[in-house]
């Protein structure tokens, strides 16, 4: 099983090139190209050519001295290929995590809301040499999305690496260019959907708020997204930064799901330059420039909904015993592996 919680996934590659490294770097920088590599997945499954690149943004930077980076392996970039059903998945470093447990425990607590990556933990070797231990995280794509609604023909945006605001610039797409990528559906490349519920998010009144949200939004699992990135200090997301999310617009609902991405700085690695432990949840300093935390706030019913399911995060999954037991879990199982990793970052 790929994402089994009690597996170490192995990986062995063999590049077509000696100078691998030189050419990941080179492609990372010249527009994340791939390059050819050999795959032996478990020593039992062998896929002769997959796509393999760097990833990430600070993890890259954060680690450029070091042969451990962030990687992407895509299964299907050269045939027609899976791994177990799987046509992509992403490997974190954990340049921001010595613990090895930020993004695992994180997308364990919010999966329980939402759809969400799941993870696992991997040895990634190239020509038999340890590279390094890593977080194995599942792509949010068509495949992520086949497995998670009955419906997964819909539209699938990604907030842009300098940050999706949702603030309403117009209603050309060319507005929000620099903010979403759409994922999905590219060839009809339709945004007048996410531009129509920007637009309403922004500019429909208090009194008609809800109802036309409602229409527009999960609300449910927005409260949720929005009340996870309080209790778990993860602010490099809408709530901060305004980056790592995903919306999706489910057919079968016709409203647009808020989805979670990269939690490798949870647990207050990222600050935002705020006070990690004592943040209010309510008084939030940048509220005029992210108008759906402003707007749910602003709201009575929103809000009771957002203050409940961080009350129910800090009493369940989210408690510190919860958490705790999970760490005892985690270190007892992964700390041979973090051990012999020759290129942890500490």
């Amino acid at each position: 099983e790929l994402f089994a919680d009690d597996v170490v996934q192995e990986y062995n590659l063999h590049f077509y090139t000696e100078n691998w490294q030189d050419s990941l770097e080179y492609y990372y920088n010249n527009g994340e190209e791939y390059i050819p590599a050999m795959l032996t997945y478990n020593d039992t499954i062998v896929l002769d050519s997959i796509g393999v690149r760097y990833k990430g943004n600070s993890s890259y930077m954060q680690s450029s001295t070091s042969p451990k980076k962030p990687l992407k392996f895509h299964f299907g970039k050269y045939k027609d290929q899976f791994l177990c059903e799987v046509e992509k998945l992403n490997f974190s470093n954990c340049v921001k995590d010595p613990s090895f447990m930020r993004e695992v425990i994180s997308y364990e607590i919010i999966g329980q809301y939402v759809p969400s990556p799941r993870t696992a933990y991997a040895n990634i070797f190239v020509d038999d040499d340890l590279l390094g231990f890593y977080v194995q995280v599942e792509q949010v794509d068509e495949y992520f999305l086949a497995r998670n609604y009955d419906e997964p023909s819909g539209d699938l945006y990604k907030a842009g690496d300098d940050g999706a605001t949702m603030q309403y610039r117009g209603s050309l797409q060319a507005d929000y260019a620099d903010e979403f990528e759409l994922k999905t559906n590219e060839d009809e490349n339709d945004w007048n959907s996410l531009i129509g519920l920007i637009d309403n998010l922004n500019n429909t009144s208090d009194e008609l708020f809800l109802d036309t949200m409602t229409e527009n939004l999960d609300l449910e699992g927005c409260a949720a997204m929005l009340a996870f990135n309080m209790v778990l200090s993860h602010f490099d997301s809408y709530t901060g930064s305004a980056r790592n999310f995903y919306l999706y617009q489910n057919p079968v609902t016709d409203k647009f799901d808020f989805l979670p991405w990269d939690l490798n700085e949870s647990f207050g690695a990222y600050t935002n330059n705020w006070d990690v432990i004592y943040q209010d949840v309510i008084s939030i300093s940048n509220l005029a420039e992210r108008p759906l935390n402003e707007r749910f706030l602003e709201n009575e019913t929103l809000l009771d909904l957002y203050l409940f399911y961080i009350e129910d995060m800090i009493a369940g999954s989210a408690s510190y015993d919860s958490v705790n037991q999970r760490i005892t879990e985690l270190q007892d199982f992964i700390d041979p592996y973090v051990q012999a990793d020759p290129n942890k970052l500490y």
